[in-house]
Formats: structure tokens, C-alpha cells, sequence
């Protein structure tokens, strides 16, 4: 048996307890090994380092649109997952949308969400950001321990992404909870936080409109989504709308709070880049993209299909076969 025919479980107790462990013995086993995914029956494979993993996420070859895929059969990758988290018929629309498109529906999405992210817009949020950090370390003050993802991470990340989408203040409790259960993965939880999430986002377009009609809209993310919808050329469906901000909300809480509980934790580990950091905080962008570099929230991307029979990196990938991207070992690669 080669280094490659062996298969990481990513479900397994054993893996799920030291996960950068796992990615580090995948990408040390071979450049692109065989993985079992929690409810998915393809035959899927893990590029596992640097190249490999650059290789696959710019190889046209690979589709997230599995219904693309000529001769497949069944659920694709991303639908058996879906499948796997209980999402019921009528939601299973508001699931598909910039992850899960390639080519030019992909590049018309990204262009849309991208001119909604104005350099203006994001630089106007900056005092807001400032007083939600300094709200949260106030918060914290004179306690002898705090846990710093969940006293210091979620709060300042939940409050910014919403701040920056247009969820009201008083709202927020209630999205942070649903994000929660979702982030748990239960199929029973995550359904019933999923559809309550997705009900939340349509009546929050519906009021959303009714002030663009009076002219009373917030200058926000989902003003201008709307905008891109409504008056725009319509190239952006109703369903997208919801599903790009279910994307930007559930995207920006975790990946965001994981990545400064991280970063706390790394910085302590080793105390003398702590120290240079502290006494020239001009390296401070530099800092930051180091620590996503190794200690960044997404331990892996790029779930897709092989579109026609390929290979490379000493492997055969035969068509319909399913490829994730490592990025927690091609980062240390």
C-alpha cells in the first residue's frame, strides 16, 4: 500500500482531536491522498501541498457544480453534504450560490459582492470596528480569566459583520445563537437555525425595500445587494440575494473569531515574535498575514469534481471523482 491509498477519515475521533496534526500527516503521507467526508459515499481526494493545492483551485477542470459534471450520478460533493445537515426541500435553494458556482456565473457573483465591499464603504466602517473592539476589551476589564474566542472573538466579529451587512443591533443576540448551532453541525439543530436564518434575511430584504422606496435606506451591504437585484439589470436572483448574505454573515462570525483566538494563542506560544511585534507595531500587516498563513481559521477549501479523467502529482483522478484543497498543510508546505 502506498503512502497515497491510505484514507484519512476527517470524522474520526482521532482526527477531529488534533487537526493540525492531520493535515500535517496528510500533506507528510503524499501530495494528494484519499480522504472519507462525514455523509459524502465519493471517492474524494485531499491535494495536500503547496503546488498541488495551487494546481487544483486554478484548474478549470474542476467544477462546485457538480450538475455540470457530464456522467455523474446522484448528489454531488456539496448536495451531500447539504443532504448530511438535514436542510429540508424548500430551503435547499438558499444553500447554492457563490461556493458552489464556477465560471462565468462564479465571476458575475464575486464582481456583484465585490462592488458592494467599496473601499469607501469598508473605510466608513473603520470608527465603528474601533468602538466594537475597545466595547468588547472593556467588557473585560478587571475579570482575572476570560476565554478569548468567546468573550472577545464572537462579540466583536458577530457585531462587525452584521455592521457591515445592516442586521439591527437588536437582532444580533439571535443570529450569533443561530450561527452557533449551525457552526455545531448537528442535523437536527442546524436545520431548524438554517431556515430561521434564511425566514430572518427575507423579511430584513422586504423592510429593506420598503425604505429604498421612501429613500430612507442605510448606506450597507444589503442595500447595495438589493440595489445590484432590484435595479441593476437583475443580475443577482432573489434566491442569491439570500444566499450571499447567509454566506457574508456566516462567513465573517466564525472565520474571523477563530482567527483571533489563534492569533492570541500563537503570539503566546512564542513570546519573542510578541515581543517584536509590540516594540514596532508598523510590523503589524505584516504579522497578520503571517498568522492566516499559518494560523488561519479554514483548514481546507475547494470541494469540486473532477469534470473529465486527469492527474498529476503521481495520481490518476478518473472523472465524477470529488477533490478538497488542504490549506492547513499547503500553508506550511
Amino acid at each position: 500500500m502506498t503512502a497515497s491509498d491510505t484514507v484519512f477519515d476527517l470524522g474520526s475521533r482521532e482526527f477531529m482531536a488534533d487537526i493540525p496534526g492531520g493535515y500535517a500527516r496528510m500533506r507528510d503521507g503524499a501530495p494528494l491522498v484519499r480522504i472519507a467526508f462525514p455523509g459524502v459515499d465519493y471517492t474524494t481526494w485531499m491535494a495536500t501541498r503547496y503546488d498541488v493545492v495551487r494546481d487544483v483551485l486554478n484548474d478549470p477542470r474542476f467544477l462546485r457544480d457538480a450538475t455540470r459534471v457530464p456522467g455523474l450520478e446522484g448528489a454531488g460533493i456539496l448536495d451531500q453534504l447539504v443532504e448530511a445537515f438535514g436542510i429540508t426541500d424548500e430551503y435547499k435553494r438558499y444553500m447554492r450560490g457563490l461556493l458552489s458556482t464556477d465560471g462565468d456565473d462564479h465571476a458575475r457573483l464575486r464582481k456583484l459582492v465585490s462592488r458592494a465591499f467599496t473601499v469607501r464603504r469598508v473605510n466608513g466602517l473603520r470608527p465603528r470596528i474601533r468602538a466594537i473592539a475597545e466595547q468588547a476589551l472593556d467588557a473585560l476589564e478587571g475579570r482575572e480569566e476570560f476565554d478569548v474566542l468567546w468573550d472577545y472573538g464572537f462579540p466583536v466579529s458577530g457585531n462587525v459583520i452584521c455592521e457591515l451587512v445592516g442586521i439591527e443591533e437588536s437582532e444580533r443576540p439571535q443570529w450569533r445563537a443561530w450561527m452557533h448551532a449551525i457552526a455545531e453541525g448537528a442535523p437536527e439543530r442546524y436545520n431548524d437555525s438554517f431556515m430561521l436564518m434564511v425566514d430572518a434575511v427575507l423579511r430584513t430584504i422586504a423592510d429593506r425595500r420598503a425604505l429604498t422606496a421612501r429613500g430612507e435606506a442605510p448606506d450597507d451591504l444589503l442595500t447595495a445587494l438589493i440595489h445590484a437585484r432590484d435595479e441593476d439589470g437583475g443580475r443577482l436572483s432573489e434566491d442569491e440575494l439570500v444566499a450571499m448574505v447567509l454566506i457574508i454573515v456566516q462567513g465573517g462570525h466564525h472565520t474571523t473569531a477563530h482567527f483571533v483566538a489563534n492569533s492570541v494563542l500563537a503570539l503566546q506560544q512564542n513570546p519573542d515574535q510578541l515581543s517584536v511585534l509590540r516594540e514596532d507595531r508598523g510590523l503589524m500587516p505584516r504579522a497578520v498575514h503571517e498568522l492566516l498563513r499559518l494560523h488561519g481559521p479554514a483548514p481546507m477549501a475547494g470541494a469540486a469534481h473532477a469534470k473529465e479523467d486527469g492527474g498529476g502529482h503521481g495520481e490518476r483522478i478518473p472523472q465524477g471523482d470529488a477533490e478538497g484543497c488542504a490549506l492547513a498543510g499547503a500553508n506550511r508546505a
